[in-house]
């Protein structure tokens, strides 16, 4: 029975990529909006059959009128109803990238036909958002879905509906809006294991941390930094943990290599997630080295975005 449900859903999807192909923007038509009864409106079918069979066992000519002019208003209702999700153009945004365990947030454009208004427009993945769209005026609709595992993330179908005017009707779409979010491996902070540029380009691997030659400040205490760092002074006087920081007198450019990290793959590239944003706070130079590829030092936000997205497109297993 599973196998059968499982065939025939793949046969819908399959039938809504031609029907519906996704894009980036998507203006809703007569191809795209499916209508069909509400649960109100199933309700208000029962009292139509019921005042039908009063009428024809009666032969009550008010019961006559109660009928046709009851029907006549859920007739109307079906053109109304399509109407207001009709010509109505949904775009896609740019998505700002994560990490894995926080929330993507996709915003949808609405953008109306000229002259038009749309009101109690529901869209979402689950949970809906209902939003107004006033004329001549667009509107921005934020929805979120938890990033699980890293990679290219792009939603499933999104359901956008409306009941509005009466409830009775209520008409849908399933839309797919083309995104392209990009989910960084969860980072994981642990001690330096780097190639100095500027000590020993020979010795993959290198323990390296934060020069002990000149006291440089204080910084908040991350997991992993070293107890004997820690000033224990100013955590007696209340001010919280705090780790002491250093100068050294050598340039601070190295790579982090793929290879001086243990674990399994999505575990190394949250260790490398976790030193590409430490090198980036401390403005380091910094490159990474991954098998197959190679990115050279640098800084600067570009070019650590750039290494984060090294990351999330690696090849390997995803948890």
């Amino acid at each position: 029975m599973a196998d059968k449900w499982t065939g025939i859903k793949k046969r819908w999807l399959a039938w809504l990529d031609k029907r519906i192909p996704a894009a980036s923007s998507i203006q809703l038509s007569h191809r795209s909006i499916f209508i069909f009864p509400s649960k109100m409106g199933f309700l208000f079918l029962a009292l139509l059959g019921i005042i039908f069979i009063l009428a024809v066992n009666f032969q009550n000519s008010l019961a006559y009128g109660l009928l046709f002019l009851l029907g006549s208003i859920l007739f109307v209702g079906i053109y109304h109803t399509y109407q207001n999700l009709s010509k109505l153009q949904l775009i896609a945004t740019p998505v700002a990238p994560c990490f894995v365990g926080d929330t993507l947030k996709f915003k949808v454009l609405l953008k109306p036909l000229l002259g038009k208004e749309y009101f109690q427009i529901k869209l979402g993945w689950g949970k809906s958002k209902v939003v107004d769209v006033p004329k001549d005026t667009e509107s921005v609709a934020e929805l979120e879905q938890r990033a699980v595992t890293r990679g290219l993330y792009n939603p499933k179908r999104m359901r956008i509906s409306t009941t509005f005017p009466l409830g009775l009707l209520e008409a849908w779409s399933w839309v797919a809006l083309r995104y392209e979010a990009i989910v960084y491996p969860k980072p994981i902070r642990e001690p330096f294991q780097y190639v100095s540029g500027a000590i020993d380009n020979s010795q993959p691997g290198r323990n390296s941390q934060k020069g002990m030659d000149d006291f440089h400040g204080f910084r908040k205490y991350q997991p992993g930094d070293n107890l004997k760092q820690v000033a224990w002074k100013q955590f007696a006087r209340g001010q919280g943990m705090l780790t002491k920081e250093f100068e050294d007198h050598f340039e601070h450019s190295h790579w982090l290599d793929f290879n001086a990290t243990k674990g399994d793959i999505e575990k190394r590239l949250s260790i490398l997630c976790g030193w590409i944003l430490m090198s980036h706070e401390a403005g380091y130079e910094y490159g990474i080295r991954l098998p197959g590829c190679e990115i050279e030092p640098s800084r600067g936000d570009s070019h650590r975005d750039q290494c984060l997205r090294a990351l999330a497109v690696y090849p390997g297993a995803h948890r």
